[in-house]
């Protein structure tokens, strides 16, 4: 999952919130380091964005269960202040593309990039 295409429909939909969801196959659904990787610098970009991401689940497949990364990082969900005071951080962890999408967009190149 890539943080840019997931805040690219966010804001092209207007969405003041997202929820990341993903199947794990193999019906385990302990996160991956990636998975809280992901996390992380998903949340941070909705922080810097001004996009809550209210939860990233993980659905075990084939069973149904889930695991809630808001349970176990709660930190990225509750204190986006935090998180957005990395935004240098962030914009050195992006694609060209993602950076792209950023620097031509009338608002969001102004309001992060300073364009």
């Amino acid at each position: 999952m890539d943080p840019g295409n997931i805040y690219k429909s966010a804001m092209l939909a207007n969405a003041p919130n997202i929820m990341v969801l993903h199947v794990h196959p193999s019906g385990n659904n302990t996160p991956s380091r990636s998975d809280v990787e992901m996390t992380q610098r998903t949340a941070l970009a909705g922080a810097i964005l001004g996009i809550a991401m209210q939860d990233h689940l993980i659905v075990a497949g084939g069973t149904g269960e889930f695991l809630s990364m808001r349970d176990i990082m709660p930190e990225l969900f509750t204190d986006p202040a935090k998180i957005a005071e990395n935004r240098d951080a962030l914009l050195t962890t992006l694609t060209d593309e993602e950076y792209d999408i950023i620097k031509n967009h009338p608002v969001l190149g102004a309001r992060i990039l300073g364009n």
